[in-house]
């Protein structure tokens, strides 16, 4: 997963998808601040989709304070990064 993650993250760099750089780049800090906390257990897969899916509720919870206080376009910000998340999550996880 790490590594699809690292791939993905080059190839949206050289397409300067500004969106998809910005979510992985953030995705790649969350991973790693979690596998730094974890130490010294090994830090695996599972581990990486708790992340992943961590961050694809905290999007949840945005879209909705956005959507409660007006702010669509945010919303739709924060609903573009959150599936760009779940194309890294198994479909029973999403």
């Amino acid at each position: 997963m790490r590594t699809k993650i690292e791939k993905d993250f080059i190839e949206a760099r050289k397409e300067k998808n500004e969106t998809m750089v910005s979510v992985l780049g953030m995705l790649k800090a969350a991973i790693l601040n979690s596998e730094i906390a974890a130490r010294p257990k090994e830090f695996g897969e599972d581990d990486i989709l708790k992340v992943i899916g961590s961050e694809v509720r905290k999007h949840k919870d945005s879209i909705g304070e956005y959507t409660k206080g007006g702010r669509e376009d945010l919303a739709l910000k924060e609903r573009q990064e959150m599936e760009i998340l779940m194309k890294y999550l198994p479909a029973q996880m999403t």
